[in-house]
């Protein structure tokens, strides 16, 4: 890791800070590429959002989520492990990864040591995190269970305050009951979303 990313890695709950760690310890190699689709709008040149219903981003790709250096594709997941693609359909997450992830790094150069992250629910228990990792020849760290996620607007800078935007789930209530509290000021019940980092087979 390097120095500003120890830095603020020090400032999170532990559990996110070791998904920081992970994400920032892991080499890669070069990914595949198809031609990408045009994005439905830009969030000020930081985050492309492919497929959007009203004023939730529904689909999109993080160029520099939360000003870490990672990439992350932000997406709908089933628990058979399909991804909604750019058009707004759930799909194999192998032809997304494909279509709609691998051009952007190359369009990016994204360099072979890093990681992203997949935000989306269950990506990592569903299969479609491993999916991604296999095609793209790179670990994706993918969450076990249904996560909340801020608009990509408010996803540019690491934020653990009262805007925080690491991604949550609920709490059970074995957890809620001794008083267990939420990272989120906003969200109470919640906390910081469970994952691991899947590598290529």
């Amino acid at each position: 890791m390097n120095a500003a990313l120890a830095s603020s890695a020090l400032t999170l709950a532990p559990q996110a800070a070791r998904l920081l760690h992970r994400l920032a310890s892991t080499p890669v190699r070069a990914t595949p590429a198809q031609q990408s689709p045009s994005p439905v709008k830009f969030v000020r040149g930081y985050a492309d959002v492919l497929y959007s219903e009203g004023l939730e981003n529904d689909v999109a790709f993080h160029r520099n989520v939360w000003g870490q250096g990672y990439t992350a594709f932000e997406t709908h997941g089933s628990p058979g492990g399909k991804l909604m693609n750019a058009q707004g359909r759930m799909e194999n997450a192998r032809q997304v990864a494909l279509r709609e992830i691998a051009p952007r790094h190359q369009q990016l150069g994204t360099p072979a040591s890093q990681p992203m992250v997949l935000l989306a629910c269950k990506g990592g228990r569903s299969g479609a995190a491993q999916q991604l990792a296999d095609v793209l020849r790179r670990p994706v760290y993918g969450y076990d269970n249904v996560i909340y996620v801020m608009r990509a607007s408010f996803m540019k800078n690491l934020d653990t305050g009262a805007a925080f935007n690491i991604p949550l789930q609920r709490m059970p209530w074995w957890r809620r009951l001794p008083g267990a509290h939420s990272p989120s000021i906003s969200m109470p019940g919640f906390e910081i979303a469970s994952g691991r980092t899947y590598y290529p087979h």
